[in-house]
Protein backbone atom coordinates (compact mmCIF):
# COMPACT_ATOMS: atom_id res chain seq x y z
CA UNK A 1 0.00 0.00 0.00
CA UNK A 2 1.13 3.69 -0.72
CA UNK A 3 0.90 6.74 1.42
CA UNK A 4 -2.32 8.06 -0.22
CA UNK A 5 -3.87 4.72 0.21
CA UNK A 6 -2.96 4.16 3.98
CA UNK A 7 -4.20 8.08 4.52
CA UNK A 8 -7.39 7.17 3.48
CA UNK A 9 -7.82 4.10 4.87
CA UNK A 10 -6.78 5.45 8.68
CA UNK A 11 -9.23 8.52 7.68
CA UNK A 12 -12.59 6.21 6.57
CA UNK A 13 -11.73 4.12 10.31
CA UNK A 14 -11.17 7.34 12.54
CA UNK A 15 -14.63 8.53 10.72
CA UNK A 16 -15.93 5.16 11.00
CA UNK A 17 -15.21 5.44 15.18
CA UNK A 18 -17.01 9.07 15.79
CA UNK A 19 -13.90 10.87 15.27
CA UNK A 20 -15.36 14.43 13.58
CA UNK A 21 -13.07 15.83 10.82
CA UNK A 22 -11.96 19.37 9.84
CA UNK A 23 -12.96 22.23 11.42
CA UNK A 24 -16.17 22.52 13.58
CA UNK A 25 -18.25 25.63 12.83
CA UNK A 26 -18.69 28.17 14.92
CA UNK A 27 -21.47 27.77 17.72
CA UNK A 28 -20.96 24.30 19.23
CA UNK A 29 -21.00 25.18 22.38
CA UNK A 30 -23.47 27.10 24.52
CA UNK A 31 -21.36 30.22 25.22
CA UNK A 32 -20.46 30.22 21.34
CA UNK A 33 -24.53 30.57 20.32
CA UNK A 34 -24.99 33.12 23.18
CA UNK A 35 -21.81 34.96 20.77
CA UNK A 36 -23.76 34.68 17.73
CA UNK A 37 -26.96 36.17 18.93
CA UNK A 38 -25.20 39.05 20.66
CA UNK A 39 -23.29 39.28 16.80
CA UNK A 40 -26.66 39.51 15.24
CA UNK A 41 -28.39 41.47 17.52
CA UNK A 42 -25.51 44.50 17.59
CA UNK A 43 -25.76 44.13 13.65
CA UNK A 44 -29.21 44.57 13.65
CA UNK A 45 -29.16 47.73 16.21
CA UNK A 46 -26.89 49.48 13.45
CA UNK A 47 -23.28 49.08 14.19
CA UNK A 48 -19.99 48.35 11.73
CA UNK A 49 -18.49 44.74 11.75
CA UNK A 50 -15.44 46.64 13.46
CA UNK A 51 -17.49 48.34 16.54
CA UNK A 52 -19.31 44.96 16.91
CA UNK A 53 -15.87 43.50 17.52
CA UNK A 54 -15.03 46.40 19.63
CA UNK A 55 -18.48 45.60 22.05
CA UNK A 56 -18.01 41.64 22.18
CA UNK A 57 -14.12 42.46 23.11
CA UNK A 58 -15.35 45.45 25.82
CA UNK A 59 -18.00 42.66 27.08
CA UNK A 60 -15.21 40.20 27.50
CA UNK A 61 -15.99 37.78 24.88
CA UNK A 62 -12.95 36.27 22.79
CA UNK A 63 -12.89 33.88 19.88
CA UNK A 64 -12.15 30.14 20.16
CA UNK A 65 -8.35 30.72 21.03
CA UNK A 66 -8.53 33.29 23.32
CA UNK A 67 -7.92 36.19 21.06
CA UNK A 68 -10.55 39.40 20.40
CA UNK A 69 -12.88 38.57 17.39
CA UNK A 70 -11.39 39.70 14.00
CA UNK A 71 -14.26 41.51 11.21
CA UNK A 72 -13.52 38.48 8.97
CA UNK A 73 -14.72 36.55 11.67
CA UNK A 74 -18.07 38.71 12.62
CA UNK A 75 -18.43 38.63 9.22
CA UNK A 76 -18.47 34.93 9.02
CA UNK A 77 -20.70 34.50 11.76
CA UNK A 78 -23.49 36.21 10.11
CA UNK A 79 -23.17 34.59 6.96
CA UNK A 80 -23.58 31.23 9.09
CA UNK A 81 -26.29 32.66 11.30
CA UNK A 82 -28.27 34.12 7.46
CA UNK A 83 -28.58 37.29 9.38
CA UNK A 84 -30.46 39.80 7.24
CA UNK A 85 -28.12 42.15 5.39
CA UNK A 86 -28.55 46.17 5.87
CA UNK A 87 -28.63 47.67 2.88
CA UNK A 88 -27.48 51.06 2.45
CA UNK A 89 -29.45 54.12 3.24
CA UNK A 90 -30.32 55.82 -0.01
CA UNK A 91 -31.33 59.73 -0.04
CA UNK A 92 -34.83 60.20 -1.52
CA UNK A 93 -34.46 61.66 -5.39
CA UNK A 94 -34.29 65.42 -5.81
CA UNK A 95 -36.63 67.34 -7.79
CA UNK A 96 -35.72 68.11 -11.03
CA UNK A 97 -35.01 72.02 -11.07
CA UNK A 98 -37.53 74.66 -12.90
CA UNK A 99 -35.61 74.70 -16.03
CA UNK A 100 -33.74 78.51 -16.46
CA UNK A 101 -34.17 81.15 -18.18
CA UNK A 102 -30.85 81.42 -20.83
CA UNK A 103 -29.65 84.68 -19.65
CA UNK A 104 -29.58 83.06 -16.42
CA UNK A 105 -27.65 80.00 -17.06
CA UNK A 106 -24.80 80.00 -15.46
CA UNK A 107 -21.61 78.92 -17.64
CA UNK A 108 -19.61 75.62 -17.14
CA UNK A 109 -16.97 75.38 -14.98
CA UNK A 110 -13.47 74.79 -16.11
CA UNK A 111 -12.28 71.26 -15.66
CA UNK A 112 -8.97 71.47 -13.16
CA UNK A 113 -7.00 68.85 -12.74
CA UNK A 114 -4.98 67.92 -9.51
CA UNK A 115 -2.12 69.50 -8.55
CA UNK A 116 0.09 66.33 -8.56
CA UNK A 117 -1.10 65.71 -12.64
CA UNK A 118 -0.43 69.20 -13.66
CA UNK A 119 3.60 68.64 -12.11
CA UNK A 120 3.87 65.29 -13.74
CA UNK A 121 2.63 67.15 -17.13
CA UNK A 122 5.47 70.00 -16.58
CA UNK A 123 8.08 67.06 -15.63
CA UNK A 124 6.92 65.31 -18.62
CA UNK A 125 7.17 68.45 -21.33
CA UNK A 126 10.83 69.28 -19.53
CA UNK A 127 12.13 65.67 -20.07
CA UNK A 128 10.99 66.02 -23.71
CA UNK A 129 12.19 69.13 -24.50
CA UNK A 130 15.86 68.42 -22.79
CA UNK A 131 15.85 64.79 -24.77
CA UNK A 132 15.43 67.40 -27.96
CA UNK A 133 18.10 69.78 -27.03
CA UNK A 134 20.60 66.65 -26.53
CA UNK A 135 19.26 65.36 -29.92
CA UNK A 136 20.31 68.73 -31.62
CA UNK A 137 23.91 68.81 -30.22
CA UNK A 138 25.13 65.48 -31.35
Amino acid sequence: MNTSELTKDGLAKAKARGVKMGATAYGETPEERETIALVVALYAEGLTLQKVCDQLTEFGRMGRKGRPFQVSTIHSILKQAQAPKRGRVCKEPKAPDEPKAPDEVEAPKAHTQPAWRVRLRQLQLQQHWNRMARDRQH
